[in-house]
């Protein structure tokens, strides 16, 4: 299962309790596009607004749809080197903090 990402990122953002914490990147629907194993992808609806979608061979968490926001989150961690890197600048351009308890 391959997927390409075109353009540059929508936003980025980031979730969890604790440190690591999870991040994704946004990214349009029209920039992401499946180039090989669209039937090796499986999808479950969270709710009304997003779908998630994965690797049927591996289990893999590949990406979720927002529909309504016309938008697809990444996780970064699946994201190539120079596509991290993208997402690092935006978040710098954020100025994205995190808060210590």
């Amino acid at each position: 299962m391959r997927f390409t990402l075109s353009g540059e990122p929508a936003g980025v953002g980031y979730g969890g309790h604790i440190i690591p914490v999870d991040a994704f990147v946004l990214w349009t629907q029209e920039a992401l596009r499946v180039t090989r194993g669209v039937n090796d992808i499986g999808a479950y609806r969270t709710d009304p607004r997003e779908s998630r979608h994965w690797c049927k061979s591996c289990g893999a968490y590949l990406f979720t749809e927002h529909p309504r926001l016309g938008l697809v989150d990444v996780d970064a961690s699946i994201l190539g080197d120079a596509r991290c890197e993208e997402a690092v600048r935006l978040m710098n351009d954020m100025r994205i903090g995190y808060r210590s308890s």
